[in-house]
């Protein structure tokens, strides 16, 4: 059985009602409800860094230009 409690501070005298359910943490997050929209469950996405992206539209750029040559090239 899951109950709360409650301290009086200026009595000292305790509380104590029952819970129908657990109490969720208040540092937790739980990962999907299930009466919310789905927007509010999906995961965010993250960007590509600035080197990342530089460094692989560099490598595309030199592929590119490598199938390029090797189509233009004589023989």
């Amino acid at each position: 059985m899951y109950e709360t409690s409650y301290v009086d501070d200026r009595t000292g005298h305790t509380a104590t009602a029952p819970l129908p359910s657990p109490r969720i943490r208040p540092s937790a997050v739980p990962p999907k409800f299930p009466a919310c929209p789905s927007y509010f469950s999906k995961e965010s996405t993250s960007r590509e860094s600035p080197d990342s992206k530089r460094k692989r539209l560099e490598a595309a750029a030199i592929q590119a230009a490598i199938a390029e040559s090797a189509e233009t090239a004589p023989g």
